[in-house]
């Protein structure tokens, strides 16, 4: 699925919201588990934010397009400071 449609869900929350926690419920409370199954389809799972570590986020977004997994999930916060660079 190289070149055909990703799907991501973004799980949006403020700072402090308990996102991580939330996305980390789905991945067996096992923070080094980077997928879930869910509605019978296998997701990619990223627990950090956009607020949590902005670098680390773009460059997740960037390379959205490269992987062959065509399903996300991801943590995301509305802070207008930190997502200028992102979209």
């Amino acid at each position: 699925m190289d070149n055909k449609r990703k799907i991501i869900f973004l799980y949006v929350g403020h700072s402090n919201f308990g996102k991580s926690s939330t996305l980390k419920y789905f991945t067996k409370n096992n923070s080094k588990v980077k997928t879930a199954d869910l509605f019978g389809r296998t997701f990619k799972v990223r627990k950090m934010s956009n607020n949590d570590n902005v670098p680390s986020y773009i460059l997740y977004v960037k390379d959205l397009e490269k992987s062959s997994h065509p399903y996300f999930i991801s943590a995301f916060s509305p802070d207008e400071k930190k997502t200028q660079d992102i979209f």
